[in-house]
């Protein structure tokens, strides 16, 4: 089918939805951060009276925090709320209350009314379940589902009876969508993003729109230092700006600004790295000890993976293995330009994510333990030179 065809069905979708959710990876991005809400507010202007919410299970104050530069980022939500309801229906014949109450007892939610003349009767009751509040659902930079997180296995039978569209660059893009959108030539979703309104409506592009994409493709491509940009990257990129895109903001806040957390964390993870020359694997450790000294948390992680990457050339695989508070292992996992599949390296550890981007969890509660593991895992799918 043709990329023009696509876009017509994406933009009829768009003007028939009366409430949209656009949702995002819990595992949050950049890309995907910027691309939702750069197509929010142009399926708005597309469509005024348009509702839309955004949501990401994974999104948290501090990816507030870190994203507050981008136009609307206080719409973001975590959870999904009111999603559809349940109505009891209860005849009242010649009944009439005087009182209601409610209260859950052991799970259970119990409804208490009052007459205040006549009986009521347990016949006839009915419970009818509303239709969900949301008609329509845009996935964004999600190759499948699951990745998604809480937000998918909480309400997996909204996702199956609703309409979806897909809007993608990964080539493992598992088409899931009644509508799919995925351009295996764009090096991040913010340029299929830009590329689609460019196309099919360029009217309703502005400066916030397009910082918003431009932070997508900026992020996924980090500052245009890997080797995933095109000719065409560029030339989207150049319409962007013209368009009102604020680069200098931009590259301020994804690249030029760290806490004093973020650096404390980094200078204790570059101090254990390690190095598998033969197989071209760069690896640190973090515990738990490391995030409180450094006040720090979790979501300071992927820039340092970047910052790995960007200043390891030699690297095909970078791993940062550190401990969360219950302690438990997770590991994270990236591959420049997916020259090594890091989502099929740790598979056998249950890991998911892409051939550029990975991560799992352990159960193991050691980390020196849960090194060897992973360690031994990788080395047995790569050759050594």
């Amino acid at each position: 089918m043709a990329i023009t065809s696509i876009n017509q069905q994406v933009i009829e979708a768009v003007r028939q939805s009366n409430h949209t959710l656009i949702c995002f990876p819990e595992q949050v991005s950049g890309d995907g951060v910027g691309s939702a809400l750069g197509l929010a507010r142009a399926f708005e202007s597309l469509r005024p009276g348009h509702q839309i919410d955004v949501i990401s299970s994974g999104f948290s104050p501090s990816h507030r925090e870190r994203y507050q530069f981008l136009p609307g980022v206080e719409r973001v939500a975590s959870t999904i709320e009111g999603l559809h309801n349940l109505t009891i229906r209860i005849p009242l014949g010649a009944a009439q209350v005087q009182d209601v109450r409610h209260e859950v007892r052991d799970n259970t939610l119990e409804i208490r009314l009052t007459p205040k003349s006549g009986q009521l009767s347990q016949d006839h009751i009915e419970a009818a379940m509303s239709q969900f509040r949301y008609d329509l659902i845009v996935v964004l930079d999600c190759a499948d589902l699951d990745r998604l997180g809480v937000l998918y296995t909480s309400h997996a039978a909204f996702f199956q009876s609703t309409p979806i569209i897909a809007i993608d660059h990964a080539p493992e893009h598992e088409r899931y969508g009644h509508i799919n959108l995925v351009d295996l030539a764009a090096a991040a979703c913010g340029e299929v993003c830009a590329q689609f309104l460019r196309d099919a409506a360029p009217h309703v592009m502005d400066g916030d729109i397009a910082t918003c994409f431009l932070a997508g493709i900026m992020a996924e491509t980090r500052g245009f230092r890997s080797s995933t940009p095109s000719v065409r990257t560029f030339t989207v990129t150049s319409a962007l700006l013209d368009a009102g895109a604020r680069r200098e903001v931009i590259l301020r806040h994804l690249f030029q600004t760290k806490t004093v957390a973020q650096l404390i964390l980094w200078g204790r993870a570059l101090s254990r790295i390690h190095t598998d020359s033969e197989r071209h694997i760069i690896w640190t450790l973090l515990s738990q000890h490391d995030f409180i000294a450094a006040r720090a948390a979790e979501d300071d992680l992927p820039d340092l993976i970047d910052e790995l990457l960007m200043n390891s050339p030699e690297a095909s695989v970078v791993l940062v293995l550190y401990e969360r508070p219950d302690r438990s292992i997770c590991v994270l996992a990236r591959s420049p330009n997916g020259t090594r599949d890091v989502a099929a390296l740790l598979k056998p550890l249950g890991g998911v994510g892409t051939a550029t981007s990975a991560r799992t969890c352990l159960v193991l509660q050691d980390l020196l333990a849960a090194e060897r593991a992973v360690l031994d895992a990788v080395r047995k799918q790569l050759p050594s030179n």
